[in-house]
């Protein structure tokens, strides 16, 4: 079953878009959608580089209203990937939003704790873990079956 997924990188003033002034690409997301687009419909939203408030990110959403959104973070990011967590069940109430990056992987249970707009966290590294959770979600396969997610 094709399914929409859209994958974020949260709006959030990083440190090296203020020393440098640019900000790096979010190369997790382009290698998670170059999985996934084989088999279903991927958007990825880079905020910083869009210069996207998170109200921009809502409209964003709106416009596609995806099956599964994605959110990318690290720890200074972390309070806009629930804050993007959030918009996302206020568009789709029952969209599974899934975060990913070096935060949620080493802090995996408090994150969800911390956030309840977060249907799942994958840890570590989330090509084929994120494949696999999708191809789940696809199938109605239980989530407990996929290694590398809370």
């Amino acid at each position: 079953m094709e399914m929409k997924i859209c994958l974020i990188s949260p709006p959030y003033r990083s440190s090296v878009q203020s020393v440098v002034g640019v900000s790096s690409p979010p190369l997790g997301l382009a290698y998670i959608a170059s999985m996934l687009r084989q088999n279903h419909e991927v958007k990825i939203i880079d905020s910083n580089i869009l210069n996207y408030t998170i109200k921009d990110v809502e409209r964003e959403l709106r416009g596609f209203y995806p099956d599964i959104v994605g959110i990318t973070s690290t720890t200074p990011s972390i309070y806009e990937a629930y804050r993007v967590a959030e918009a996302a069940k206020r568009v789709r109430e029952d969209c599974t939003v899934v975060l990913g990056g070096p935060h949620a992987t080493f802090m995996s249970r408090r994150t969800m704790e911390e956030c309840g707009y977060v249907d799942v966290v994958v840890k570590g590294e989330g090509e084929e873990t994120t494949k696999e959770l999708v191809e789940a979600i696809g199938r109605g396969i239980p989530l407990n079956r996929v290694k590398g997610i809370t």
